[in-house]
């Protein structure tokens, strides 16, 4: 479904919530002043105001340094989650420190402007920084507010209160939701903000009037916001991902409480995920070669045959398209090809050879079932491993393992790792590994931590 987009805040809004506050603009144009000024003042108060527009996840620079640091703990990996709770300490503070640029450039000049005022008016009034995340989508509330206070304590002695203020707009087509947050923060903790109250008062009024109009009318004014959604770039052949966050609950609307997951890989139906060869006994190899024997596929000799067929079998060793023997008895294959063919060759046997494989392997894929701690396993089975990441199947990554219960040779060994597969088509390719190893069970798991379902 297509998503709904929401209007930012603009700076004239804010004038709103100022003069229904009993503010007003502390300098009507600012544009003939030589020197720093700040927005606004309320009575006690001077404000300045910076709406942060800019997402700095898509800027180059801050891109690269970025990819490097989660490229360190997911190295091997085509798609690359960008999470800070799975990095170090260490990790992480280099991380924030990439993300706060845009923010520690708000607050330097915050601060100056606040400053300049404060020193006109005699200093006797409140210096806030009234900072609104707006555009900054990559970044939680908790994120934002953690890095603005680190950058106000940090840099700047010269602002005394700080009101973190945003638009954070969730939504999946159906179900959308808007937080704003409007939290006051003291840094000067010596000092009070009496006309808090006041404008938290206004900003309530107002965003009573923002959500209502947008309801009615959903009239975008040209400063508009999509809801959140996952952050992609690539860099050397890697793709990296910032996904989008749940919603937080089940959807009502969409099937079993999932939100709708595009899929942009251009994969409407199955791809080949198996290269088959018909393959036989050696009994059943002289009846085929009585039958044609001008029939170059099978060469003059059972022995020169199984050569031939085992050096194709190394020549061909492409992991997402298995090279796989299928045995086939003459009787059948007779039977088969008479019935849907009207003359017998290497074709129409190479035909029977897919059609084996093609019932075989979608009778194994039905029979998949997830994978449960107190299962029952047979002693050998497949296990496959599907994360899902953000909103797009694209970006999904599967893993496929053999596993062997059998006492005293118990092994799990890896069959793939990482490749970029969502679900469906994995668990088609595991089915092809299933009669490649002779195993009639495959379990799965779907990870889907970092899924937008």
């Amino acid at each position: 479904m297509d998503v709904i987009k929401i209007n930012k805040f603009t700076e004239s809004d804010f004038d709103q919530i100022i003069f229904e506050s009993g503010g007003k603009r502390y300098v009507q144009d600012s544009s003939i002043q030589k020197k720093s000024n700040a927005d606004y003042i309320v009575n006690e108060v001077i404000i300045e105001l910076k709406l942060l527009d800019e997402e700095a996840l898509e800027k180059g620079i801050r891109q690269k340094k970025i990819a490097a640091l989660f490229k360190e703990v997911q190295p091997e990996r085509p798609v690359v989650i960008i999470d800070p709770s799975i990095l170090t300490e260490e990790q992480k503070r280099k991380y924030y420190n990439l993300c706060e640029g845009p923010i520690k450039t708000g607050v330097k000049k915050a601060a100056k402007q606040l400053d300049q005022v404060y020193t006109d008016t005699g200093k006797n009034k409140l210096r806030v920084l009234l900072i609104v995340n707006n555009g900054y989508s990559s970044l939680s509330m908790d994120e934002f507010k953690n890095i603005v206070l680190k950058c106000v304590r940090n840099d700047t002695s010269k602002i005394d209160f700080v009101i973190l203020c945003g638009l954070y707009w969730y939504g999946d087509g159906y179900d959308n939701y808007a937080f704003t947050p409007f939290e006051l923060v003291p840094i000067n903790i010596s000092k009070s903000f009496l006309s808090f109250d006041l404008l938290q008062k206004s900003w309530n009024q107002f965003i009573n009037y923002f959500m209502t109009k947008f309801i009615r009318e959903k009239n975008l004014e040209g400063h508009s916001k999509l809801p959140q959604m996952d952050i992609v770039f690539d860099l050397d052949g890697t793709t990296f991902i910032k996904p989008a966050r749940k919603l937080g609950k089940s959807s009502w609307f969409w099937k079993e409480g999932e939100r709708g997951r595009k899929n942009t890989t251009g994969i409407s139906e199955c791809p080949p995920v198996a290269r088959t060869l018909p393959y036989s006994t050696e009994a059943d190899w002289i009846k085929f070669k009585k039958l044609l024997p001008y029939e170059k596929f099978f060469r003059n000799t059972y022995t020169e045959w199984k050569s031939w067929a085992e050096e194709r079998k190394t020549m061909n060793n492409d992991i997402l398209i298995p090279f796989l023997f299928i045995n086939i008895e003459f009787e059948p294959c007779v039977k088969w090809c008479e019935h849907n063919y009207h003359s017998l060759g290497f074709h129409e046997i190479s035909n029977y050879a897919v059609h084996i494989f093609d019932t075989n392997v979608k009778e194994i894929i039905n029979k998949a079932v997830e994978i449960k701690s107190n299962d029952i396993r047979p002693a050998r089975y497949l296990l496959l491993k599907t994360e899902e990441i953000g909103q797009d199947k694209k970006y999904d990554i599967s893993h496929l393992f053999y596993i062997s219960l059998f006492p005293g040779f118990e092994r799990e060994e890896k069959v793939f790792m990482n490749e970029q597969l969502f679900f469906e088509y994995a668990l088609s390719l595991a089915g092809a590994y299933a009669i490649k190893y002779n195993i009639n069970s495959i379990y799965y798991n779907i990870d889907g931590r970092y899924s937008w379902a």
